[in-house]
């Protein structure tokens, strides 16, 4: 249906911030405000999220897939999410490089690849302006937690 890349620089790698020997733990995962984490694993994540669009109430059910991966390199994802009459899937593929300025860059893309139910309804241009917004709030999630 649509494409969506970018891509991000300077973020703290989980490799740099824990080469002290600190290992990662459970309150180390990035969380949204707005997200109920059910499940995370390295493979997948169940969660709830508030939708981002008026006319979908309730929540919406997540989950998230790893479908590739190659350490330090590549990860690819599929994300379902199912609310009270809609669906949607989003495939996403992650690739890690060396920041010029330190850190880490990653260059992503992400596909919505299917709608169902009342999204297929929804003008493009607004369930793409919600995805971007959306996408936005997690990099930053993540980018403050690694900051951390």
């Amino acid at each position: 249906l649509w494409r969506l890349p970018d891509v991000l620089t300077g973020l703290t790698s989980p490799r740099e911030k824990y080469a002290g020997g600190n290992q990662p733990g459970k309150d180390d995962r990035a969380q949204h405000e707005d997200a109920k984490v059910a499940e995370a694993t390295a493979d997948r994540a169940r969660f709830k999220i508030k939708p981002k669009l008026s006319f979908v109430t309730g929540s919406l059910d997540a989950l998230l897939e790893v479908t590739a991966r190659e350490p330090n390199k590549t990860v690819a994802f599929k994300i379902f999410t199912k609310a009270i009459g809609a669906s949607s899937t989003v495939t996403a593929t992650l690739h890690f490089s060396e920041s010029e300025s330190g850190g880490t860059k990653i260059h992503w893309v992400g596909e919505l690849v299917e709608v169902t139910g009342l999204l297929k309804m929804v003008p493009k241009g607004l369930l793409q302006g919600t995805a971007e917004k959306v996408i936005e709030d997690v990099w930053n999630a993540i980018a403050a937690k690694l900051a951390t």
